[in-house]
């Protein structure tokens, strides 16, 4: 999924004059729920920074009294976090959080194809690497600036070498899996072969670490 900063950064601001517009107390679950989802989508859902943010209303309201103090106090720390997010944002700080926590959804991918080869549901390791490597050149050419959006697998490849972001014998390698990509997901299991799955398995694996971690 590509993430757009300047979408980020306006609904940081739209929240920070939520908190601004008048009683902070009224405003404050507003504030807190937008800011989890912002967190969220940045840093993932068990990052340290969602969970602190979880924490600081767990403490506020441990005595179950919501009291207007309390709302104001939760608005004032959320809207200090989100302000933090927003130099992060600033530096670019983020891109690399997110590269990471990208590469390790990428990474439980890989490592369940890798289990499915092995078990014999090479069908199952097929979509799982070919979906892995799609969305993985996807999100590189967002990270890197290209508008892939709504693009087949192709498309986001020529993307990718006008860039120089593939070159060489790495870009006729990717080429060349847009026809296991397509068996795979056109349920064409019998033109299958093991060993262009694991080969596959193989360099999406190493996309991933060069690009992702």
């Amino acid at each position: 999924m590509s993430i757009d900063s300047d979408e980020i950064e306006k609904r940081i601001n739209s929240l920070i004059d939520l908190g601004d517009s008048g009683s902070k107390a009224k405003h404050a679950e507003s504030i807190f729920a937008g800011a989890t989802t912002i967190l969220t989508l940045l840093y993932g859902n068990n990052s340290p920074q969602v969970e602190h943010l979880k924490l600081v209303r767990k403490e506020l309201f441990k005595d179950d009294s919501y009291i207007d103090w309390k709302q104001e106090q939760l608005a004032d720390s959320t809207i200090g976090i989100l302000k933090s997010v927003k130099d992060d944002l600033a530096s670019g700080l983020t891109n690399s959080i997110q590269k990471e926590v990208t590469g390790e959804v990428f990474g439980d991918l890989i490592t369940m194809a890798k289990s499915a080869i092995e078990e014999g549901f090479q069908d199952v390791a097929a979509i799982l690497a070919s979906a892995a490597l799609e969305d993985a050149l996807k999100r590189n050419a967002s990270l890197n600036g290209l508008d892939v959006e709504g693009k087949d697998m192709s498309n986001v490849i020529s993307a990718l070498k006008s860039k120089s972001l593939l070159k060489g014998p790495q870009a006729s390698v990717v080429a060349s899996y847009v026809k296991v990509r397509n068996k795979a997901f056109h349920a064409e299991w019998d033109k299958l072969e093991s060993e262009e799955i694991r080969s596959l398995i193989a360099f999406t694996e190493e996309y991933i670490i060069k690009n992702f971690s």
